[in-house]
């Protein structure tokens, strides 16, 4: 196969058919008649009745120009073949049949065509100029695409493709660079080429190779006939991209992409981009599936079986894709944000709860800090599991860890290496790639409940992939009743600090299934089967004598040296914040020496105050939340008088402000955030801090410091998620201070950035209701 592009007709340099996407540029000279340029072809001033403006793009087989058509003035993208081209037929048939093949579909998501044919000896081709880029400059942008941006592009390509479909259509080529982008935010699908049509077939022919290398179907890679299905796995390839920002199948070299094609060598999306979200996976999971068999049936059962997903964000950001085009960094962060925040909100109620909502939380807030690494609550509650359940998501640090790994890559498919990894991880804290193995277990055992029941123990409802509107589920396995951890089984147990020993070989994870629901349900316990029921017996009472021996022992240790025992067996919140994000210096650790006012050493040592801080934050949370504010604000306070030093010392400071607040207490609560944003400038709570501060000066009457606040937060957080709060807030400043143009203009900019059924898009429309009339 020849992957010179300059012999690929169908690889042009511009977005209607392009190897490289760019917008066009202002600063590309006109076309003039006679002009030459080197590798190009002259073309006229006019073709028909097209006025040729400027150069948008070229390739080996044709050049495109923005052009105007006289009498209705519209833009359009003109595609000219190369006309030293036009001796061979086999060039000309093959520009005709993309023009009648992209002309026949009809659709929203299909770039229009509006004329073609043949002027003078110029084969044309003119439709719809698109002024947005394409999907490839987003991602180039964006680096990677939020969920909700990446699914609402993917359900308008499988509309646009379901359309082609139902005409017959297959388009062969898709790409990120094939699909373009209005400056509205409609996806349109381009570049029509190749594509194979009911009535026309003998432009290729079975064992040849056509389209790009990295987004071929596994058929159309072996050189196979090909169908809509073929499309789809292009599809999947095009989201798992936008994900990740990489092409799993992509090389410098086509024949090695096309090898790992026919290999099916992909990584799982969750080992890649374990953020997203279960029923993009699931989608994935069927786009992607090797046998084309086990795809959607068509575009429009994938659209549909997406939708549900889709519309619930829709309605929540009806301009998503046209606010990223514009700006695309900024909206990139504040998705971002949001979705740590939505992960935070959804698991903080399981921070005390069961080992199971443990597991849960703590892989929640580990992917919240994957988001949005300044999310200062998500860490502090991580480093609160992490100390309560010895958690470590950093390197491993069995060696026996590295050799099994290794063992892995040369042998994927074994499973007793896979439970063998999953056991240690799991030991040494780290839940998340004891999952991952998990995962890789059931995708070569789907069927094994037991192993299934295993990994809902670490994951919660993440282990049994969501299921989409009409799609089965791909890979589930029956889960049984989760039984009680082994947590469960020994809280309350001190073991002052003693650590089992390690086997010299890692215990082999059984993959039968327990006789009774009942038993423990965590992979860390060896079974023992007991065929005499005296000797289950003995070895039961054995169990309890050695808990309550090690019981002893700790006790003893306890009462000789309180500070070995912190040092023998707690870690240090350096330590642990270190494990959670190892590419991070760790913050500094408290000192050990009692703080002026403070008696936190005395509390249990350094790890024993970080626990006791930790509640104490956590029950004022709760009271707060529970408009308790008077118990809120004495715990807050209890936590910044005893725990000064601590990271819940400065989220208590941020809170105080915001109970006087709620209790309408305005002299207390300005106290309380000029405090606050004097001793802690750049905590990530300050943009907030500044929003409610300037709530606080404008009840009091001071609407022009107001403003200044709003406007801080404004010029200094423009990514953060408080934005819109901010400029309605300043709009009604500026009303109370006579400046309708300027608070017109505040709400104009709040509405522009959220759906109407935002609330803050509502009391944006209640205060432009107010101002007069311009």
């Amino acid at each position: 196969m020849n992957d010179d592009p300059q012999n690929r007709p169908t690889q042009l340099d511009d977005p209607y058919g392009a190897t490289s996407i760019r917008r066009s540029d202002p600063n590309l000279p006109a076309v003039n008649e006679g002009e030459a340029r080197p590798g190009a072809f002259t073309p006229p001033a006019q073709v028909g009745r097209f006025k040729l403006e400027k150069l948008l793009g070229r390739g080996g087989m044709a050049a495109v120009f923005l052009a105007r058509e006289e009498g209705t003035g519209r833009l359009v993208a003109l595609k000219l073949m190369d006309p030293n081209l036009r001796g061979d037929p086999s060039f000309v048939e093959r520009f005709l049949h993309e023009a009648k093949s992209c002309a026949s579909v009809k659709h929203p998501n299909v770039v229009e065509v509006y004329d073609y044919g043949d002027f003078q000896g110029w084969h044309y081709l003119a439709c719809e100029f698109v002024d947005g880029g394409t999907v490839g400059s987003l991602l180039e942008a964006m680096g990677e695409l939020p969920a909700a941006l990446a699914a609402e592009l993917l359900t308008q390509l499988l509309q646009g493709l379901s359309h082609a479909h139902d005409s017959g259509v297959v388009h062969r080529d898709l790409k990120p660079e094939n699909l373009l982008l209005t400056s509205s935010g409609v996806l349109k699908i381009a570049d029509f080429g190749i594509a194979r049509s009911a009535d026309n077939s003998k432009l290729t022919k079975t064992g040849m190779l056509v389209g790009t290398a990295g987004y071929m179907s596994p058929e159309q890679a072996s050189g196979k006939k090909v169908d809509a299905r073929s499309d789809l796995f292009s599809t999947g390839i095009i989201l798992y991209e936008m994900l990740t920002g990489k092409n799993p199948f992509a090389s410098d070299n086509p024949a090695t992409s096309i090898t790992r094609i026919l290999t099916n060598s992909c990584p799982p999306i969750f080992e890649v981009k374990p953020t997203a979200p279960a029923e993009l996976e699931t989608m994935l999971e069927r786009l992607l599936a090797y046998d084309a068999d086990a795809r959607f049936p068509s575009s429009r059962a994938a659209a549909e079986a997406l939708m549900p997903y889709v519309a619930q964000r829709r309605s929540a950001q009806p301009m998503l894709v046209a606010e990223c085009i514009k700006n695309p960094k900024d909206l990139k962060a504040l998705l971002d944000s949001q979705s740590a925040i939505a992960l935070v909100n959804e698991v903080r109620g399981d921070v005390e709860g069961n080992a199971l909502q443990m597991n849960h939380a703590a892989i929640k807030l580990f992917f919240a800090l994957q988001l949005d690494a300044g999310n200062r609550e998500a860490r502090m509650l991580l480093d609160y599991l992490g100390s309560k359940m010895r958690l470590n998501f950093g390197p491993p640090q069995n060696p026996k860890l590295v050799e099994l790994e290794a063992q892995l890559e040369r042998d994927p498919q074994n499973t007793l290496v896979l439970t063998q990894l999953a056991q240690l991880y799991k030991a040494e804290g780290n839940i998340l790639r004891a999952a991952m193995y998990l995962r890789r277990y059931l995708r070569l055992k789907p069927t094994d409940s037991y192993v299934a029941s295993q990994l809902n123990q670490l994951m919660g409802e993440r282990s049994k992939p969501a299921t989409l509107a009409g799609a089965p589920a791909v890979g589930t396995a029956v889960l049984p009743a989760p039984g009680p951890s082994t947590q469960d089984l020994v809280r309350g147990v001190k073991t002052g600090g003693m650590k089992a020993p390690r086997p010299s070989a890692p215990t082999g994870l059984s993959t039968q299934r327990p006789r009774s629901t009942e038993a423990v349900a965590g992979f860390d316990v060896v079974q023992v089967e007991a065929k005499d029921p005296r000797k289950a017996q003995f070895a039961k009472l054995g169990v309890i004598a050695l808990v309550l021996l090690v019981a002893v022992l700790a006790f003893r240790k306890l009462t000789r040296s309180v500070d070995n025992v912190v040092q023998g067996s707690q870690e240090t919140t350096e330590q642990l914040r270190a494990r959670f994000d190892p590419g991070q210096p760790p913050p500094q650790v408290d000192p050990v020496a009692p703080s002026p006012g403070g008696t936190e050493p005395g509390a249990g040592g350094v790890a024993g105050g970080a626990e006791k801080a930790a509640a104490l934050y956590n029950s004022a949370l709760r009271a707060e939340n529970t408009q308790d504010y008077r118990a809120a604000l004495a715990q807050y306070e209890e936590v910044m008088r005893e725990y000064p030093k601590r990271s819940q010392a400065e989220s208590a400071a941020f809170h105080v402000g915001k109970v006087h607040l709620a209790l309408s207490e305005s002299t207390e609560a300005l106290t309380a955030f000029d405090d606050f944003l004097q001793r802690y400038p750049g905590s990530t709570d300050a943009t907030e801090a500044l929003i409610r501060r300037g709530e606080v000066k404008a009840k009091l009457g001071r609407h022009e410091q107001a403003v200044t606040d709003y406007t801080a937060v404004l010029e200094q957080h423009a990514a953060s998620p408080l934005v819109t709060e901010a400029y309605v807030l300043r709009g009604e400043a500026r009303t109370a201070l006579n400046d309708p143009q300027g608070a017109r203009a505040d709400f104009a900019l709040a509405q522009s950035r959220c759906s109407p059924s935002d609330p803050w898009y509502k009391r944006a429309a209640v205060g432009l209701e107010v101002l007069p009339k311009p």
